[in-house]
């Protein structure tokens, strides 16, 4: 016949059954949005890399300071951030230049199409597309991008301080030791106790925080539509020529694809 200490003691098993079940499986469970979030930011940084390497030619388009301050403007972006700078040495954003009877208009044609590659580039980078879901053709699913990426971030970033901080290592191994009287005895009486583990304990098996700013994901901004600016980008293109006539058409041959 079971005794009152019987059922208190298989209690104290499945309790700490359904605590382990709910620990490991929520660390599980963080351990592979952090997976899947990592390789999206992976995706992302890649498409960050193609919108710059467009902004660099677009950039070399516009024949320095001047240039690019008129389209700042134009296009109401801030005098500081991704778009306002380039790095050298990086790869360029390569193209054909389009026909036109004129050195002048073959200039503001590549200025026109390099800025609807930029503008594209720019709004894919920050809202992605859908596509054919490769798993089921005739779903769409929406391709990895900066603004899912930092929403997920913040919701990651949360999860994880809740679990450090409410479900920390060493509180699942205090209950068990806790269901366990005589075994706490015998370390009071050894001294072989794990009391000065704790913080020890918990920060080795804390999740590292997302550190978002060191993903190589910059907050491109989005870009006006070109028929919005292209009146005021025709009169840019035709400033800039004027003023450069001779350095545009060696620079387009050397942006066209090797």
């Amino acid at each position: 016949m079971k005794t009152t200490a019987d059922y208190l003691d298989a209690l104290a098993v499945e309790t700490l059954a359904d605590m382990a079940d709910s620990f490991f499986s929520r660390r599980k469970g963080l351990d592979d949005a952090i997976e899947i979030f990592n390789a999206q930011a992976e995706e992302v940084k890649a498409k960050a890399e193609n919108v710059l390497s467009v902004w660099r030619t677009f950039h070399r388009l516009l024949f320095g300071p001047e240039g690019l301050n008129d389209f700042l403007r134009i296009a109401g972006l801030p005098r500081a951030g991704p778009l306002a700078y380039v790095e050298e040495g990086k790869p360029l954003w390569r193209f054909t230049p389009p026909m036109a009877l004129t050195a002048k208009g073959r200039y503001r044609g590549s200025l026109l199409l390099c800025y609807q590659a930029l503008a594209s580039a720019a709004k894919e980078y920050r809202e992605g597309v859908y596509v054919a879901d490769p798993k089921n053709p005739k779903r769409k699913r929406l391709t990895p991008n900066y603004d899912s990426l930092a929403a997920l971030a913040a919701k990651l970033s949360a999860e994880i301080e809740a679990v450090n901080t409410g479900q920390p290592a060493y509180c699942m191994i205090g209950f068990a030791k806790s269901l366990n009287p005589a075994e706490i005895q015998r370390e009071r009486v050894t001294g072989a106790t794990l009391g000065n583990m704790e913080a020890k304990v918990n920060a080795e098996m804390a999740f590292e925080q997302i550190a978002f700013a060191d993903l190589g994901v910059p907050e491109i901004p989005l870009l006006p539509p070109l028929e919005r600016i292209r009146d005021d980008l025709v009169r840019l293109a035709g400033r800039l020529h004027k003023d450069h006539a001779a350095e545009a058409a060696a620079l387009l041959k050397s942006l066209a694809p090797s």
